[in-house]
């Protein structure tokens, strides 16, 4: 396979240095250019056509959301890839950024040059995001509805979701009709202060309660729970038959800390059959060792389809395992959460 041509658009000379090192000391990574704005960068993006962008948001002329805004009105599909600050204005920025296009992001260290960990998460991004997608192979065989247990009202929702989630979350949680008639906790990977920025932005546009959970925080029928930055978020059952969450510090589960492994599984312990877990875009393979705690204990399992991911690992992981019910778009997953909180079911 041929080098990915990777573009940088940054207004300073020292990121444009230090992202071309790293782009040139991966044999899977080519420089296609370099912009310091991003009116250069749009120019760049049209003629070069590269693999995928990486993008500062904070430069002159036309900042990095002016970009990402231009390419979606024109329609353009390249991968964009944001980096991001975790002061002042950064993490709302970033999360709208994310809602406006970007795929995903990497946290803007405050020293590009002494600092390993961001190089690793760049290359990772970079390498899955501008990869052709595989062809995609014959489905495996549908597990069969485990019986009272597919068409029976639901108790809670939970979710997992990755590279890809705060748009994919916009989307889907904008769609669901009317109020939530179960709690949903979110599991989406990222640091912090990222959660609170996306909780914030969920809330005022799809008219939901949506919080950032915190330790023994009451799980509410109608709300939205999101994991916070670097801890596991877990539910357990209360006084007087409440559902509270319960934060964790353990170790990463498949690479990752928040978990939907982690969520699922506890999840699972707590409602039964009555949980309705979904995988969504992301990066590796998360969720699928929960997905099977949910199935084993009598729950449903929905995967995001294919089409509609900006990264399938997540959900094709659970897919090739056979653990998924069925695979829906973000607007189809929406609608199924809103039959089955009925008692219903539109697949």
């Amino acid at each position: 396979m041929s080098p990915r041509r990777i573009l940088v658009v940054d207004d300073s000379a020292v990121a444009r240095r230090a992202i071309t090192q790293v782009i040139r000391d991966h044999r899977d990574l080519e420089l296609a250019g370099l912009a310091e704005n991003g009116e250069v960068g749009l120019r760049r993006i049209l003629a070069q056509r590269p693999d995928a962008v990486v993008l500062d948001l904070h430069m002159p002329v036309l900042d990095g959301r002016g970009l990402l805004k231009e390419l979606q009105r024109r329609g353009e599909q390249i991968p964009v890839v944001v980096l991001s600050s975790h002061v002042g204005e950064g993490p709302r920025e970033t999360v709208a950024a994310l809602a406006e296009g970007a795929v995903g992001f990497v946290p803007k260290p405050s020293s590009l040059t002494s600092n390993e960990d961001w190089v690793g998460q760049l290359v990772q991004l970079l390498l899955k995001v501008s990869r052709p997608p595989a062809p995609k192979s014959a489905a495996p065989p549908r597990p069969k509805p485990i019986p009272d247990s597919h068409g029976s009202r639901i108790s809670a929702v939970v979710v997992g979701v990755s590279t890809g989630g705060p748009e994919t979350l916009e989307a889907f949680l904008s769609s669901v009709p009317g109020p939530l008639s179960t709690p949903m906790l979110i599991v989406q990977h990222m640091p912090e202060p990222f959660p609170a920025a996306l909780a914030e932005r969920l809330a005022s546009r799809c008219r939901l309660p949506v919080q950032v959970a915190a330790e023994d925080t009451r799980i509410l029928r109608g709300h939205v729970y999101l994991a916070p930055g670097g801890r596991h978020l877990g539910v357990v059952t209360g006084p007087e038959h409440s559902v509270l969450a319960r934060l964790s510090d353990g170790p990463r589960e498949a690479h990752a800390r928040p978990a939907a492994d982690h969520l699922f599984r506890t999840a699972a312990e707590v409602y039964g059959r009555g949980l309705l877990a979904i995988v969504m875009t992301g990066l590796g393979h998360d969720g699928l060792i929960g997905s099977a705690a949910v199935v084993e204990r009598g729950g449903t399992v929905l995967a995001q389809d294919a089409a509609s991911c900006v990264v399938d690992s997540m959900p094709a992981a659970v897919r090739s395992a056979g653990l998924e019910y069925a695979s829906l778009s973000p607007q189809g997953l929406a609608a199924e959460v809103a039959a089955r909180g009925q008692g219903r079911t539109t697949v």
